[in-house]
C-alpha cells in the first residue's frame, strides 16, 4: 500500500518528488487530464514504480484517447476499461459480504486499487514529511 500512497503523492506533487521531478521538467504543461494521464504513464515507467504490479483503469472509453503519445507502460502492466463498480476490489467484497458480513480481508486491497486507478486531485491528504524524498 505505501508504494500507492507514495506514487499518488509524487503525481500531485510532480516537482517537489525526487523520483519524478527530472520527468516533470520536461512537460510544457501539468494541468489538464491529457497531461496528468500522460504523468502517471511516465511515472509508471520510472524506477520506483516500474516493477508494481498495475493495472490502470479508465472508467471510460473516452478517456483512453488520452493514452495516445504517452510512453509505453512496462509489459507486465495492464489497461483496462471498466467501471468503478466493476473493479475487482468493489465485486469481491461483494462476494465476501455475501458469504461473510464480518469479513472485511479485502478492504485494504481495494483501498490500493481505488487509490492507483483514481489519480485524485487535489488530495489535501498529508502523507508525511520525508515523502518528498521519493
Amino acid at each position: 500500500m505505501a508504494d500507492v500512497v507514495l506514487f499518488e503523492w509524487a503525481w500531485q506533487h510532480p516537482h517537489e518528488s525526487l523520483a519524478v521531478r527530472k520527468a516533470a521538467a520536461n512537460f510544457k504543461s501539468l494541468s489538464g487530464i491529457a497531461n496528468k494521464v500522460k504523468l502517471a504513464y511516465t511515472m509508471l515507467t520510472l524506477p520506483a514504480w516500474q516493477s508494481l504490479n498495475i493495472t490502470v483503469n479508465f472508467f471510460s472509453t473516452k478517456y483512453t484517447t488520452h493514452s495516445a503519445g504517452c510512453p509505453s507502460l512496462p509489459e507486465h502492466m495492464k489497461v483496462q476499461v471498466c467501471s468503478m463498480d466493476e473493479l475487482p476490489c468493489y465485486t469481491e467484497i461483494d462476494e465476501s459480504l455475501s458469504e461473510n458480513e464480518d469479513d472485511w480481508a479485502n478492504k485494504e486491497e481495494c483501498d490500493e486499487v481505488e487509490v492507483l486507478v483514481s489519480f485524485r486531485r487535489n488530495s489535501s491528504r498529508f502523507y508525511g514529511s520525508n515523502i518528498s524524498r521519493l
